[in-house]
């Protein structure tokens, strides 16, 4: 059955974001640094994710506690509130309605049947999941220099949260039209299963080499069956021209409006000033650099 039968959930209030330029103003001052002295909790929401995570494993301690009893412990520290990351309320709704924004862009806005032929992936349920989870990591991979650490893991969750309600009602529409029981727990784990291990394997192979990138895609789109290795090739060019596209985005037109268009960049040889972006076979040129002479001028 077609992907194109499923219907499509819109996550987004339009008329929200005509006021998310001013909020995320207001709420800039959370995420920049201060000439003011600051307490040892503003420097610890101002770390890098890397230094976090670090840190993170660093002052974990080994426990004997039952996972069960470590669940409900987390669950009452997050009910009341012990260790909150205090980010900015105003940066929490700009996170929020920004999560939803990307991940309509990340599931909808994508050439989807294009990406099938030249993947020569077939038109399946499963292909738009993972082509769909690809494009979500592709988003992550490009504002987790962007955010702060808290900030960041909190439109991670979002984003996936929103995600993994959309599969999970497109999965129920389809099996009301197949009379078949698509969620199953079985199912359900297989699917996060092949979720964690593609957001992983993509992050190492990607900042590896492209041979690294390659079998990660080989494992996470391909499930590891025959395949062309011409269209494996396709694929790590892809992600890495579409991420290099994302880079020249700012990271705040990325929160407030979304990722309207999906785009390839392609560099020029080493010492241009110019680039071109690949925009459905027709090759458009965009200045990436100032031209010298009006620098100079």
């Amino acid at each position: 059955m077609s992907i194109h039968r499923f219907v499509t959930i819109t996550w987004v209030n339009k008329s929200v974001h005509n006021g998310l330029i001013d909020v995320l103003q207001t709420s800039k001052r959370c995420m920049t640094s201060s000439s003011t002295p600051k307490s040892e909790k503003t420097v610890q929401q101002q770390t890098s994710i890397e230094a976090f995570s670090r840190l993170k494993i660093q002052s974990s301690r080994q426990t004997y506690l039952p996972r069960i009893i470590q669940l409900m412990i987390s669950q009452f520290k997050k009910k009341m509130r012990i260790g909150s990351n205090n980010i900015d309320p105003q940066l929490k709704v700009v996170l929020d309605h920004s999560s939803a924004q990307l991940y309509y862009n990340c599931a909808n806005h994508y050439a989807y049947l294009k990406l099938c032929e030249a993947f020569g992936l077939p038109d399946y349920p499963s292909t738009w999941f993972k082509l769909t989870l690809m494009h979500v990591w592709m988003v992550l991979m490009r504002l987790h220099l962007a955010l702060e650490a808290h900030s960041y893991l909190r439109l991670q969750r979002s984003l996936l949260s929103a995600m993994w309600l959309d599969v999970d009602k497109r999965l129920e529409i389809l099996g009301n039209e197949t009379s078949q029981r698509l969620t199953s727990a079985k199912d359900m784990k297989l699917m996060h299963a092949l979720h964690v291990q593609t957001l992983l394997e993509y992050d190492e192979g990607f900042l590896r080499s492209d041979v690294a990138l390659a079998g990660a895609v080989w494992r996470c789109l391909f499930i590891e069956r025959t395949c062309d290795p011409i269209h494996v090739n396709r694929v790590v060019h892809y992600m890495r021209a579409t991420v290099a596209y994302l880079d020249t985005l700012d990271s705040e037109t990325i929160l407030i409006q979304g990722i309207k268009e999906w785009k390839t960049l392609k560099p020029k040889p080493f010492g241009s000033l110019n680039s071109e972006v690949t925009k459905g076979g027709k090759m458009l040129t965009e200045k990436v650099l100032g031209q010298t002479d009006e620098s100079s001028s």
